[in-house]
């Protein structure tokens, strides 16, 4: 959307805190919709398909309201020696290949928690309701992140900023 890198920073921030916020509503509103249910099958099953609705008209909305800042020329068809040059780059490409990878096993953690706290709140604590306020607190952190991300790559080089978040998780990684 834009070429600037500082507005791009900030742009990955507002991203950050969208995704957040859409996950956050579902950690949020699933388990109460559950509940609300006689049946639980049948409760999941609508749960699903109520965030499967939301999230399909959250998508079409962005599609049709959201505007570049600039042209480009249009880009030629990538071929796949060109993919296979690209992938090799990477490979050779050690900061990249090592960010790619930390990216990786860092969500890849973070939505594991988030999957594990449901099976600790019904099988543990024995109440499904806790899963809510427990995903406030996980994702509710990432809002802070959010708001001090573009603070802080004004301040110091993204690549610092980044090695100083990369022990907080998901929150402050972008």
């Amino acid at each position: 959307m834009t070429r600037n890198s500082q507005e791009r920073s900030e742009l990955a921030s507002w991203r950050q805190a969208g995704s957040n916020m859409g996950l956050m509503l579902a950690t949020i509103g699933f388990m109460p919709i559950v509940n609300s249910m006689t049946n639980e099958g049948t409760g999941y099953t609508i749960a699903v398909v109520v965030f499967a609705v939301l999230g399909v008209a959250a998508q079409w909305f962005s599609y049709a309201n959201i505007k570049e800042n600039y042209s480009s020329p249009a880009k030629a068809k990538i071929n796949k020696k060109d993919l296979k040059a690209s992938f090799k780059a990477l490979l050779k490409n050690k900061p990249l290949l090592t960010l790619s990878i930390v990216n990786l096993f860092t969500f890849s953690a973070f939505n594991l928690k988030l999957t594990v706290q449901v099976y600790y709140c019904k099988y543990i604590l024995q109440n499904t309701t806790a899963e809510s306020l427990l995903g406030v607190f996980s994702i509710g952190m990432v809002f802070v992140s959010v708001m001090l991300a573009p603070l802080l790559t004004k301040r110091f080089d993204k690549k610092y900023v980044y090695m100083m978040a990369a022990p907080f998780g998901p929150s402050l990684t972008f």
